[in-house]
This record gives C-alpha cells, structure tokens and sequence, in this order.
C-alpha cells in the first residue's frame, strides 16, 4: 500500500499561511477591513458577562423558587384509574385467550 493518493500526510504538507475564509464564512468579529471596530469592541467589553459577574439567569435569587404542591387523589380519580387498568388488562389478555 502506498499513501500516494493522500497528499496530506505529515507536517511537510501543513499549511504555512492561514487561509481566507470563503464568502459567507467570515467570523462574527470580521468588517470590511477585517477587525472589530472600536464601538463594537467597547460594547462587548461593557457586556455584564464581560465583567466576570454572576449574571447569567437574571436576578431572581434560586432560593425563593418553589415548586408546585402535588395534588391528593380522591377516592373517585383512584376509582377510575382501577376500572381503566382493568379495562386494559381484559384487552390485553382475556380477548386474545377467548378468540384462540
């Protein structure tokens, strides 16, 4: 086996250069003179997170957070949970040994 066909093995092959991004794929921060102009550096560095602060999720304090209470089943709700289980058990397993 030969690794002719592939031309890109080892560092001799590497590119020196960096390489120009192809149109459409210019990175976030490239212009037209392919820099972050001063107005747009100055408001990401002013950016909350920017800072090092805390401030990801708002400010509402996790602790004050509750969750839902969890409702009691009556007696009716647990009734029918009983007639539609055994429902399902009939259709499951007495139809099929009646039609065999």
């Amino acid at each position: 086996m030969s690794n002719e066909g592939n031309a890109r093995n080892g560092d001799e092959n590497a590119p020196t250069e960096p390489r120009e991004s192809e149109p459409g794929q210019e990175q976030a921060t490239d212009t037209a003179e392919e820099t972050m102009v001063e107005g747009e550096r100055e408001e990401r560095d002013s950016h909350p997170d920017a800072t090092g602060e805390s401030t990801h999720g708002g400010v509402e304090p996790v602790a004050t957070r509750e969750t839902a209470p969890m409702s009691e089943f009556g007696a009716r709700e647990v009734g029918i949970g009983a007639v539609v289980a055994l429902v399902g058990l009939v259709v499951v397993f007495a139809i099929p040994l009646v039609l065999a």
